[in-house]
């Protein structure tokens, strides 16, 4: 998902701000409620109309105890409101032993300087028995508002989640988040 800080690359800079600290807070609403806070180093780099995002966070939920995970976005800009990206994402689970990874592309619209919406699609693969393994399919939309002076944001998520331990049957949901962006 496309950060909404600055949806525009500066031409002029190859590397962009310094890295920014961030801590967030997530509420999952579905089935079996999830509480998760992680947080998390970031670090944009951008060549002409592409930025690559790094990030390695620890996080902890009620679900999965404790986790560390690491991300690498690339955004491309369609029009300086358009964006489209491809994430590859990495989950090691600290307390479940579970290792897992997140792999598709998104797609992010301007509304304001202060309101992007999102869709995105990921397959999700967990490695079990030293084999990788289709563990599940997503699809989710999102909101997001920048609250407070491109500090603090809010976050909105439906999704529909199809996991193979659920017999890959339809799993609605909604999640809510607060993030803080030092």
């Amino acid at each position: 998902m496309v950060k909404n800080e600055k949806l525009t690359p500066d031409k002029t800079r190859k590397e962009k701000d310094p890295w920014k600290f961030s801590f967030q807070n997530r509420f999952t609403l579905k089935k079996d409620s999830i509480f998760k806070t992680h947080a998390r180093l970031r670090k944009d780099f951008e060549y002409e109309h592409i930025i690559n995002t790094f990030a390695i966070d620890g996080a902890w939920s009620d679900e999965t105890k404790w986790e560390t995970n690491g991300e690498l976005v690339t955004n491309t800009h369609v029009t300086k409101k358009w964006a489209l990206s491809f994430g590859n994402f990495a989950r090691w689970g600290l307390t479940d032993h579970k290792v897992t990874s997140q792999h598709g592309p998104s797609s992010s619209y301007m509304l304001s300087d202060k309101e992007v919406l999102s869709l995105s699609y990921t397959a999700n693969l967990a490695f079990i028995d030293n084999v990788w393994w289709a563990d599940s399919y997503s699809i989710s939309g999102g909101y997001r508002l920048s609250a407070w002076h491109n500090v603090l944001y809010a976050s909105v998520n439906p999704f529909l989640n199809y996991a193979r331990s659920n017999g890959f049957r339809q799993d609605p949901g909604i999640s809510a988040a607060l993030e803080a962006v030092f």
